[in-house]
């Protein structure tokens, strides 16, 4: 249909079997190739327009190729964009809004209030923190459109998994802890000072929060060895090693009698004394004596403890008129046997079974706290079958 241009040039002319006019190159042709219509290469823009109204997509343009962006408007959304004939035709390609593949900043932005969020800069990519402002608290805080849009949660302060410093600063001081460094984590040892016993103590924030204490030495969690110094001394003993643990063997020198002698620290700060051989009370190490397992409903709490029948003052009498009542008790050879096994005993459910002493000393006014458990966290029959085990183990 128009002189011949050359050989690599689209020439103009009419397929004589599907009549339309197409442009082929005469190399192309002479190569083998043939019309484009009839090979699906060429299309009608008639054609065309059928197939984007069929995805859904109303063309706003006369079409432009199959390698050029053609704008159209999304019958379902109303939205315009700017997709490929050949995407349409041969990947089923539609509305990149409608599919997810894109988002519009306008929607984008009025989720984000919906819930609860105010963008504060433009909305940039689905997976990019958006700095934002919540309506609730009026906090800045970063999240990630996409994450919105899922239906999680975008104030990490409300939801409470993220703690704002100066939230956290005063939650300290209401348990009377002053921080002395900045907030580290919720999770993290928060060196702190004891607004009530001026010691520094290290707690976690989400253990104070979730009302697990706050000084660790005012809850007698643990104990500061100079004060531990200071009741021993009180006591007349002077420690000859350094302090190790509150339930365990201090070896000490009496400042009364010069012995050596091992009592522990909670014992002597209970008020059991220091000295077993000055004691003007309690057992007697040299006669024969027994040990008891006992327990008090009312207190919810058992205990162990040893004595003598003879001794002037017996101490489970003292105890049974306090409303302890009497589980089991076992004959040993002398008080300094007894003193053994229970210590063993002791070791057993402090280390091993993890009970720390459960009454306080207003609690035990005749003494003995100090061998107490929680009766709610292990049995009669459990404690003194481990009685009877250590027993027999060391004959």
């Amino acid at each position: 249909l128009a002189p011949y241009p050359g050989s690599n040039r689209p020439w103009k002319s009419r397929c004589l079997i599907c009549t339309q006019i197409v442009s082929p190159q005469y190399s192309s042709i002479k190569n083998g190739r043939g019309c484009g219509a009839c090979a699906g290469k060429v299309v009608e823009a008639a054609d065309a327009e059928d197939v984007m109204l069929a995805a859904g997509l109303k063309p706003l343009t006369k079409y432009p190729g199959a390698k050029s962006a053609w704008k159209c408007k999304c019958m379902k959304c109303g939205k315009t964009v700017a997709t490929y004939y050949s995407d349409v035709k041969h990947q089923g390609a539609g509305c990149k809004y409608c599919a997810g593949k894109a988002v519009d900043p306008k929607d984008a932005e009025k989720l984000m209030r919906k819930r609860g969020l105010i963008p504060q800069v433009p909305y940039e990519r689905h997976n990019k923190k958006w700095h934002c402002k919540c309506k609730k608290c009026g906090r800045d805080v970063y999240p990630v459109y996409n994450s919105i849009q899922q239906g999680r949660g975008g104030c990490k302060y409300c939801a409470k998994v993220w703690v704002d410093e100066i939230d956290a600063i005063g939650l300290m001081r209401e348990h009377n802890l002053e921080p002395l460094i900045p907030y580290p984590g919720s999770k993290f040892a928060w060196k702190c000072r004891c607004l009530v016993c001026g010691k520094i103590t290290s707690p976690q924030h989400a253990a104070i929060k979730n009302g697990q204490g706050s000084c660790v030495y005012c809850s007698r969690k643990v104990v500061d060895p100079e004060d531990a110094l200071k009741v021993m001394l009180k006591n007349n003993l002077q420690p000859l090693e350094p302090y190790s643990r509150s339930d365990g063997p201090w070896k000490c020198r009496c400042l009364k009698c010069g012995r050596t002698v091992t009592p522990a620290y909670v014992a002597v700060n209970g008020g059991q004394g220091g000295c077993k051989y000055c004691a003007p009370r309690g057992i007697d190490y040299a006669a024969p004596a027994f040990i008891y397992l006992i327990t008090n409903p009312e207190l919810v709490a058992h205990k162990i403890g040893i004595g003598n029948d003879k001794t002037k003052n017996n101490r489970l009498k003292e105890h049974q008129r306090q409303g302890w009542l009497v589980y089991e008790s076992m004959k040993v050879s002398t008080g300094e046997d007894a003193e053994i096994l229970e210590k063993k005993v002791l070791v057993w459910l402090r280390r091993e079974m993890m009970l720390p002493y459960f009454l306080l000393p207003e609690q035990m006014p005749q003494g003995g706290y100090s061998e107490t458990v929680n009766a709610e966290e292990i049995t009669l029959p459990t404690i003194w079958a481990k009685v009877e085990e250590l027993r027999k183990f060391n004959g």
